[in-house]
């Protein structure tokens, strides 16, 4: 018999729940019997086929299925509450534990679309053996063709600072003496150096340059003028979407642009709002046309494998685009129900990059589900804040002695879930569109899911322009709530 979905992965992977102080280890207990019932392949921005042990002639914990969607899982970007970092706000916060959740969840959604944008959606962080708390990790980007390496993990401590200063100056991996001399035990690449470099852009200090999606950027700087933003302050999903497309349109990292689904004036409400593809298509163009500079901190990664630095082609007619569409799915504490099947089905769509969301006053980073159960990132777990010098390495500071990138606490290795009926009816969709063929597969398949949803869409799609069309797109994009006069509640 195959195990059941929801009981089996509570029995391999521990705990379900949001807010606990620490992650649990994975574990590798048999799943509980008794059920004929076939449960659903995992979603999760794709699906995971699984082969049940009588199929295969392998045990549950050989699953293949199974194993590559933990590996999946692994290899996303887990963000959470951190202390220690310098002041924000112009007060005394020096840690965002008992705030912050909504942010964390904002930023793994975004520190994940990033990451398939410059490694690839089958990029895979794996942790190996080891002993003691650095272990062995090695990088993947197996399927992208491109910029395959080892030990930007815990196992490769020693030699990420070292590694991040010659990568620096040009180094571009040929030459490995240099590593063997200074006896870095790992061997890393600069795609390994550049995933630090990603991770270290979500790092905990206001200089901006160096970390363009801080906390500190989100609050001191993109809501610096906006009463509703503060240090110290919980901050809805819906409102922080429109500051992270402000902070993604800023800086463009890779050439990456982003876009919030929202109505007139940039507002958001209750109800299915409208993905009118016209206008996206414009915005894309746009961006793909601006000049290199008209992004105020420009970034990129010259090590990862479809940087732009490295000679990958670009569109003139598309910039790859991050597409965040807030959402309020009922009016009671917990989401209506009639959306939970739409949600879970967003969620398999090979262009997710997840949803920013939570349970009442716990917000979440779902990235994807099963039957009705989903599988989430959670923020409530507080770390130490990463110094500067450990975030851009000792070619950044000066000093030779700097700690290493702590890598590894940035990975989750605890498989967490919750049931789809118990979200807050609160939250933002995620999509990254590579490539016009990408929207354009979206798109269809947005229409199918809208289709099958009957009167309860969670997403419309009209082909043409929004009946409010206007040369005020650019100002709507970047940030700043307005009405939600032509949203209905339902």
């Amino acid at each position: 018999a195959v195990a059941a979905v929801v009981e089996g992965f509570r029995a391999r992977f521990g705990r379900a729940g949001a807010g606990e102080s620490s992650p649990a280890q994975p574990t590798a207990s048999p799943s509980p019997r008794g059920t004929d019932r076939t449960p659903a392949s995992p979603r999760f921005g794709g699906v995971f086929a699984h082969q049940p042990a009588n199929a295969t002639g392998l045990g549950d914990d050989d699953d293949p299925g199974l194993r590559s969607f933990v590996e999946d899982f692994h290899s996303r970007v887990w963000i959470t509450y951190r202390r220690g970092f310098p002041q924000i706000g112009g007060g005394t916060y020096t840690t965002d534990a008992g705030w912050g959740c909504t942010l964390r969840s904002g930023q793994m959604l975004l520190a994940n679309a990033l990451q398939s944008h410059f490694f690839g959606r089958q990029w895979r962080w794996e942790i190996g053996s080891g002993s003691g708390s650095a272990g062995q990790a090695h990088s993947s980007t197996e399927g992208t063709g491109a910029g395959h390496g080892t030990g930007a993990g815990a196992g490769a401590a020693a030699g990420v600072a070292s590694l991040l200063q010659r990568w620096d100056s040009g180094w571009n991996g040929a030459d490995r003496s240099d590593a063997v001399a200074e006896n870095v035990s790992v061997r890393v690449s600069p795609a390994d150096a550049a995933h630090v470099r990603l991770l270290g852009w979500f790092g905990d200090h206001p200089d901006l340059d160096s970390c363009p999606f801080s906390v500190h950027a989100i609050v001191d700087g993109w809501g610096a003028d906006k009463p509703s933003v503060a240090a110290g302050r919980w901050l809805g999903p819906c409102v922080l979407a429109q500051g992270l497309a402000a902070l993604v349109n800023s800086s463009r990292p890779g050439g990456v642009a982003a876009h919030v689904v929202a109505g007139k004036d940039g507002g958001f409400g209750g109800g299915a709002p409208t993905l009118y593809k016209s206008l996206v298509l414009k915005v894309a163009e746009e961006f793909a046309n601006k000049a290199s500079d008209g992004a105020k901190r420009r970034v990129d990664l010259p090590g990862a494998p479809f940087s732009t630095a490295n000679g990958c082609e670009t569109d003139p007619t598309w910039a790859p685009l991050v597409i965040l569409v807030p959402l309020v799915l009922g009016l009671d504490r917990c989401v209506n129900p009639r959306y939970v099947t739409g949600i879970v089905r967003m969620l398999g769509l090979p262009q997710s990059v997840g949803i920013l969301g939570g349970k009442p006053c716990a917000s979440l980073y779902f990235v994807g589900a099963q039957d009705e159960e989903l599988f989430y990132l959670d923020p409530h777990t507080v770390q130490v804040a990463v110094p500067l010098e450990q975030i851009w390495g000792c070619a950044q500071t000066g000093s030779p002695e700097s700690e290493p990138f702590p890598t590894e606490t940035y990975h989750c290795q605890s498989v967490l879930h919750m049931n789809a009926r118990e979200l807050d009816p609160s939250m933002v969709l995620g999509f990254y569109c590579r490539t016009r063929a990408d929207f354009d597969s979206l798109c269809l398949e947005l229409e199918l899911l809208a289709t099958r949803a009957g009167s309860t869409p969670i997403l419309t799609v009209a082909p043409g322009p929004p009946p409010w069309d206007s040369d005020s797109d650019a100002e709507r994009r970047d940030g700043g709530a307005g009405s939600d006069d032509d949203w209905e509640l339902v």
